[in-house]
């Protein structure tokens, strides 16, 4: 594990960009016998997302009109094992009396099986690093596996707090789209109607990539998004 650990290290110290997060996360799911890797932070007082990567750009959908959950509004089981398990397995077992086509959903999506690792601060829990998957894990694997995702975390709200901005091409698709319907002149709620959304969420789309960037308002993110070419 000490090989696995030292490597994966090193790749998170020089990650600079969503781009080198989003290479780590992948290699650490290949790693260990997983899928898709996800990461995402909590807002403060647990209100909703702050921020959010994903490996698997075709889960936009998902985090889109699925997965506005908050910690509040979590299950209270799971809500507990975050809050007091290193990592955390889901299986198939939890959606026995789930509709069935929430059942085909998650398997879409590749969240029928996941494997979370909260990251928990003062307590309280503040983040996610999750894969699609399970495996078995031996005890040494396990401390790995939590100790990269929690390095990868930090490292990542580091950067975000330093105000980094993030390179060109690491827009999701559904940023893509929003940015290039707001290049047209379209409004929030002309967007939400093409693209079978919220207005909320499209004003969100429009604010992550602003982050990304270092934008200060929705004009000058659509003049940055095209001056990086970012649309194309």
């Amino acid at each position: 594990m000490l090989a696995i650990f030292e490597r994966y290290f090193g790749l998170i110290r020089t990650a600079r960009n969503d781009a080198d997060m989003l290479n780590v996360l992948q290699g650490t799911a290949r790693e260990f016998g997983l899928r898709d890797a996800f990461l995402i932070e909590y807002e403060k007082p647990a209100v909703g997302r702050n921020f959010l990567l994903d490996t698997n750009p075709d889960r936009a959908e998902w985090w889109d009109s699925y997965h506005h959950r908050t910690v509040a509004e979590m299950p209270a089981e799971l809500r507990r094992q975050l809050e007091t398990e290193p990592v955390v397995l889901l299986g198939r077992d939890r959606t026995a009396m789930t509709p069935p086509e929430m059942r085909e959903t998650l398997e879409r999506f590749g969240f029928a099986e996941v494997t979370l690792i909260p990251i928990r601060s003062d307590g309280a829990l503040v983040g996610v690093v999750g894969f699609s998957g399970i495996v078995p894990l031996t005890p040494p694997q396990s401390t790995a596996l939590q100790m990269i995702g929690i390095n990868v975390f930090a490292q990542m709200r580091a950067l975000r707090q330093l105000s980094f901005k993030a390179t060109p091409g690491t827009l999701t698709k559904r940023e893509r789209e929003v940015l290039a319907l707001s290049a047209d002149g379209l409004t929030s709620q002309q967007i939400a109607l093409r693209l079978g959304m919220s207005a909320r969420t499209v004003n969100q789309h429009v604010d992550n990539v602003a982050d990304k960037l270092g934008t200060r308002n929705r004009a000058h993110t659509v003049a940055e998004v095209i001056r990086h070419g970012l649309l194309n």
